[in-house]
């Protein structure tokens, strides 16, 4: 049907009574919107100053309220849409574990994460990076399962040396990212520290090419079930070599229903918990990611060891390969303690040394008795019984 300007017809004028209930029913709506306006859209704004308020003000306020509205209404859509598919919660007889809120099907993306930090693969440097880190970061990681590798009777190793070789996933790449062998990993997730053991594991484990971890089912797991990951990479082997690896490395006798029912894993069944592939896929957001200042603070503790270590170095021209190693060893030592900017501390940075010889920490025991005299008497005590016993 033709429009009134197209056939050029003037509308017929409106009656005395159609107008007045037009400008009653304006009037309503303005007072309504004012209402609006009033109520949600100047929060910082008391009666008074609105009272001062035109009708195009209040209106602008409201229309831009409705704006704000809207925007929230979609962010609070989409992050409902991206809510996590687990809840870590207690796990019988495992401390924590990760569990499916709803079912999720197979080949559902369940967690990509970064790395608590990226950096070199000596322990001066883990540890003056965990220094970096936000409160909340160092909260989360040091409840993480700890353990003792080093196999002495009284511990040599450091507080996060225990919690760090517990929970650190290797990067299992076919062919090997092509990264420096210092950010090649080990590296520790923290929700996906979380995830247990099993050696026939429902999920498969992969990596970016940012080295950020990614899982997916490999199986349909219903809402309720455990989400686990292998440990090992030994499922082809005898439930008995099994066992006996997690034990020696991780410190409990698997019980999984692989191990539990005496099964011998096939290759598959192994390929199916790890993908050896670069995860290219797009998939969630990534948890954990480093901000512009925390990789800038990363970068610059690799630098500062590096003048460490060359400040340490030996060339050792006319003596022997014993006495250069010694000499190396304590020359490190007096630079990474001269140049503690990162507050590690002289008794974890001896700890740190035993992994390669602890009791060439220091030249002699003149030094070592000069350093221990500083110490409360049950440190001195500790300290010389784990270097000049």
């Amino acid at each position: 049907m033709a429009s009134l300007k197209e056939d050029n017809i003037s509308p017929c004028p409106s009656s005395p009574g159609a107008h007045a209930k037009r400008n009653k029913r304006k009037k309503e709506l303005v007072k309504l919107r004012k209402e609006e306006a009033k109520a949600k859209a100047m929060e910082n704004k008391d009666d008074k100053d609105l009272e001062k308020m035109s009708e195009a003000e209040l209106l602008d306020a409201l229309g831009k309220e409705m704006v704000k509205m809207k925007i929230a209404g979609e962010i609070k859509k989409e992050n409902n849409a991206a809510e996590p598919l687990y809840k870590v919660k207690p796990a019988p007889g495992k401390r924590l574990g990760m569990f499916a809120v709803k079912d999720i099907a197979k080949g559902t993306e369940i967690l990509r994460e970064e790395a608590i930090f990226k950096g070199s693969k000596n322990w001066f440097s883990k540890h003056a990076m965990f220094t970096l880190l936000p409160d909340d970061k160092k909260r989360e990681f040091m409840p993480l399962h700890s353990q003792c590798n080093c196999g002495k009777a009284e511990c040599l190793e450091t507080d996060f040396q225990k919690v760090w070789d517990a929970n650190s996933f290797e990067i299992t790449l076919i062919p090997a990212l092509p990264l420096p062998t210092e950010y090649a990993g080990p590296f520790v997730y923290l929700v996906a520290s979380r995830i247990n053991h099993d050696c026939a594991p429902n999920t498969s484990r992969g990596f970016t090419n940012k080295c950020q971890v990614v899982f997916r089912a490999n199986k349909d797991i219903k809402a309720g079930e455990e989400i686990t990951t292998d440990y090992s990479g030994l499922g082809i082997d005898p439930v008995a070599s099994r066992r006996q690896h997690l034990t020696e490395k991780y410190k409990f006798l698997c019980g999984c229903k692989a191990c539990s029912n005496n099964k011998q894993l096939s290759a598959g069944d192994v390929l199916k918990g790890v993908e050896v592939k670069v995860v290219t896929r797009p998939g969630l957001p990534v948890l954990g990611q480093h901000t512009a200042k925390e990789e800038k603070d990363f970068a610059g503790v690799d630098v500062w060891y590096r003048q460490n270590e060359l400040k340490a170095k030996n060339d050792g021209s006319g003596i022997t390969f014993v006495k250069v190693y010694k000499e190396k060893v304590a020359r490190l030592f007096d630079a990474v303690l001269g140049n503690d900017k990162y507050g590690i501390g002289w008794k974890d940075i001896v700890r740190i040394l035993s992994g390669v010889q602890a009791p060439l920490a220091l030249q002699t025991r003149n030094e070592f008795e000069a350093m221990a005299a500083t110490l409360p008497i049950l440190e001195q005590r500790r300290a010389r019984n784990l270097w000049w016993a």
